[in-house]
């Protein structure tokens, strides 16, 4: 049973209400932003990209280094020919269902 003071107007009036307010916060926090963000960069932050960019660039030698040797794109196509391959099933409990060879048990 409803209560008596549940009224249509009065629930869309406490749902414009919320919505009111959300939106007065988006607008407050999209005029205040400009006045609370530091344009500024920490000299922390400009001495840790020296250090990051150095590490980088000797990851990225050695890395190279060893694909160069390595020669990815030949074990890719070895291990893809071993898997499209058509071997038995190993496992007769793996059989995929509506499989010709799960209709035949």
């Amino acid at each position: 049973m409803a209560s008596p003071t549940d009224h249509p107007i009065r629930r869309f009036g406490a749902f414009l209400l919320g919505l009111l307010l959300i939106s007065l916060f988006g607008i407050v926090c999209f005029f205040s932003s400009p006045f609370l963000a530091k344009g500024e960069q920490d000299a922390a932050y400009e001495v840790n990209s020296k250090r990051r960019l150095e590490i980088k660039k000797q990851v990225d030698s050695a890395q190279a280094e060893v694909l160069k040797d390595l020669q990815p794109e030949a074990s890719f196509k070895q291990a893809a020919a071993s898997m499209i391959s058509d071997q038995a099933v190993a496992d007769p409990s793996a059989i995929v269902p509506g499989s010709p060879t799960s209709l035949n048990q």
